[in-house]
C-alpha cells in the first residue's frame, strides 16, 4: 500500500525495509541464539505465556541461547518467561538499533504481529510471525529482498514467504481485523490464545532445519 503511494507520487519505488543499527556494532553472543519477543503492545496480539516456555524450551533443546526482547513495560513477563526457562530477558535494555544488531546474528526470530517481528523480517533472518485478528495482507511481515508489487500475504492462511512464515490462528473467524474477542484493545483473542505450542514449535524447527539444509 505504502509502495503504492510512491507510484501516485511519481517516486522511484524501493521496497527494502531498513533497520536501524549501531554506529559501533557490539559483538553478539558467540554461540548459535534465538531471539523471542513475547509481548506485544496490545493483548489482543498476545500468544499465550505457556506456549513461549514450551516452545523457549524446545529451542533450548536444540542446543540454542534464548534472548528475549521487549520494552520496559513487559519485564515482567519476560522475566516470569526467562525465570521458567532459562532465556536472557534484555526487556527494555536496548534500543531499537541494538536490537536490529541482535536480529542480524540470530539463528531465528520468533514474535507476534508487532515491530520487532517487522525489524526481524527485514535483517533477512528466518522469521516466525504469530498472527490472529490482525489482517495479514495489511501488517504481515515483508519478507527481505521481497518485491512485490501485491502483498507477500493473503487474507487466510499459513504460509512461507521467503525467511518469513506467518502462522495464522485457528477458526472461521480469523482474521476478524478486530481488536480482540471483547473488541478492545486489552481484550485477547481466543485463535492466538488456544494456538497450540506444537504447532508454533513445529513451524520454528522446519525454519532452522530449512537454513541448514
Amino acid at each position: 500500500m505504502g509502495l503504492a503511494l510512491a507510484d501516485r507520487l511519481g517516486i522511484e519505488r524501493c521496497a527494502e525495509v531498513v533497520v536501524p543499527r549501531t554506529e559501533q556494532r557490539e559483538s553478539g553472543p558467540a554461540a548459535p541464539y534465538a531471539v523471542c519477543h513475547p509481548h506485544p503492545k496490545f493483548n489482543y496480539k498476545m500468544w499465550h505465556e505457556a506456549g513461549w516456555i514450551a516452545l523457549i524450551q524446545a529451542l533450548r533443546a536444540r542446543g540454542l541461547q534464548v534472548f528475549l526482547t521487549g520494552a520496559p513495560d513487559d519485564a515482567e513477563c519476560c522475566a516470569r518467561i526467562a525465570e521458567a526457562t532459562g532465556a536472557s530477558s534484555l526487556a527494555g535494555t536496548r534500543s531499537l538499533a541494538q536490537i536490529g544488531d541482535l536480529l542480524r546474528g540470530a539463528a531465528i526470530f520468533i514474535g507476534p504481529d508487532t515491530v520487532v517481528t517487522h525489524m526481524a523480517a527485514a535483517t533477512g533472518v528466518p522469521t516466525v510471525a504469530l498472527f490472529g485478528p490482525s489482517n495479514p495482507v495489511k501488517w504481515g511481515a515483508w519478507p527481505a529482498a521481497w518485491q512485490g508489487p501485491e502483498s507477500p500475504w493473503q487474507l487466510r492462511g499459513s504460509g512461507r514467504r521467503g525467511n518469513v512464515y506467518l502462522l495464522q490462528g485457528g477458526g472461521d473467524c480469523v482474521p476478524c481485523r478486530l481488536e480482540g474477542c471483547d473488541r478492545h484493545v486489552a481484550s485477547f483473542s481466543r485463535c492466538l490464545q488456544e494456538m497450540p505450542a506444537e504447532r508454533v514449535i513445529a513451524c520454528a524447527i522446519e525454519m532452522l532445519e530449512s537454513v541448514r539444509a
